[in-house]
């Protein structure tokens, strides 16, 4: 029986230098920034503290989905039936989650748990499978399989506790996964990181979120009668969307800031003392491109 290949250690590869983002990472990010408009919906039902207290509690554990395949990707993303599997499976269970999202405060958080559970399925898998095939990242592979069993594990045993309390660890299964990289942070800085192709890849989910919206406020229009106050809202809400493109992009975009960051440049695959690697401090730091086909 053939053995699956290894994934290859992509920051490894000098070749990969102008390395961007790929169709199927493009693909993979429509269904978190569904997830986020979802959490836009609940938010707006509910303009109250309590309320963005509800919306900050689902959207940390998107993001946080989001983050951990961002990165498994930039270090090991082979175009392969393996990778295009995990992927599409976790988009598949992270839409079930976007699904659950309105009635998880409403006595309806199981479905929500499952789901999630479901979209850490595949990220144990294939940070398993670097693991056991790519020697050079053992360290920081098993330490990675390690927190993700761990916090859904938690994640699990919430199943059986009744609300708030199953909340409780939520939070501490987030603390758990977030906790690992600095405990052991020599580990994780080892390992090089892409930043520039990071930075792009935050930079495409950012337009796309701004994107959507953008056709909310232009949906919202359509089912509203004209008036005063509906244009200003409109105006408003397009200004917000706009600040935010020029803060994120506009400002840290600009040829003379420090952090800009091209591909190719020395910057662009590092090693840092950060246990994420270096790729923090490049978020939106460079104009995103126009992805290539296959892999990037």
């Amino acid at each position: 029986m053939p053995q699956i290949p290894a994934p290859p250690l992509r920051v490894a590869d000098e070749s990969d230098a102008q390395r961007h983002a790929s169709w199927l990472e493009l693909f993979f990010d429509l269904v978190f920034v569904g997830a986020i408009a979802e959490l836009a919906l609940v938010l707006g039902d509910d303009l109250s503290w309590p309320g963005l207290g509800h919306f900050v509690l689902l959207l940390v554990p998107v993001w946080w989905a989001w983050s951990n395949y961002a990165i498994y990707c930039d270090r090991f993303e082979r175009d392969d039936v393996r990778h295009r599997l995990g992927m599409l499976a976790a988009m598949g269970a992270m839409a079930a989650v976007a699904v659950n999202i309105p009635g998880t405060f409403e006595g309806g958080s199981t479905p929500f748990v499952i789901s999630y559970i479901a979209v850490r399925l595949p990220i144990i898998a294939l940070w398993n499978h670097a693991r056991r095939r790519v020697t050079r990242v053992r360290p920081l592979a098993t330490y990675s399989t390690l927190a993700f069993i761990t916090g859904t594990t938690l994640w699990a045993l919430s199943l059986l506790l009744a609300e708030p309390a199953r909340f409780v660890l939520w939070g501490l299964a987030l603390a758990v996964e977030t906790a690992v990289p600095w405990i052991f942070r020599r580990a994780f800085a080892g390992t090089p990181v892409h930043e520039s192709h990071l930075a792009e890849r935050w930079g495409l989910f950012t337009i796309v979120v701004l994107g959507e919206s953008v056709v909310a406020i232009i949906l919202g229009l359509g089912h509203t009668e004209w008036s005063a106050t509906a244009a200003v809202a409109a105006v408003s809400g397009f200004v917000a969307v706009a600040g935010a493109w020029w803060l994120y992009f506009g400002l840290s975009a600009s040829p003379r800031s420090p952090a800009r960051c091209s591909p190719g440049t020395p910057s662009s695959t590092a090693t840092s003392p950060s246990p994420w690697g270096s790729w923090a401090p490049a978020w939106g730091s460079r104009r995103p491109s126009r992805p290539t086909t296959g892999t990037g």
